[in-house]
């Protein structure tokens, strides 16, 4: 992940009550490359689903976002299973 580089293709956000908001960011990630260095072409596409709530930092007048829950979904198949199991061994 040193080599990582996130992009977000597109966001939606919908405001669920006046002070809490759901956001989805739909992302791509390339550059990642295996414990040993070696590098995955694969582009991973995710989505990652936040809530967050207004809330008062600095002073009464200003308004910030904080996020109070967040749920990452990664759609890509990175690894086969034989790269699984060598880099997370199962016990058998």
């Amino acid at each position: 992940m040193k080599e990582a580089r996130l992009d977000v293709k597109s966001y939606r956000s919908k405001w669920i009550t006046d002070e809490i908001v759901s956001v989805d960011i739909k992302w791509g990630s390339t550059g990642h490359s295996t414990p040993e260095g070696k590098p995955i072409p694969t582009i991973r596409y995710g989505l990652l689903n936040l809530i967050a709530k207004k809330v008062n930092e600095y002073g009464a007048n200003t308004r910030l976002l904080k996020i109070i829950i967040a749920h990452n979904n990664d759609y890509t198949s990175t690894y086969t299973q034989s790269d699984r199991e060598r880099i997370v061994p199962t016990k058998r």
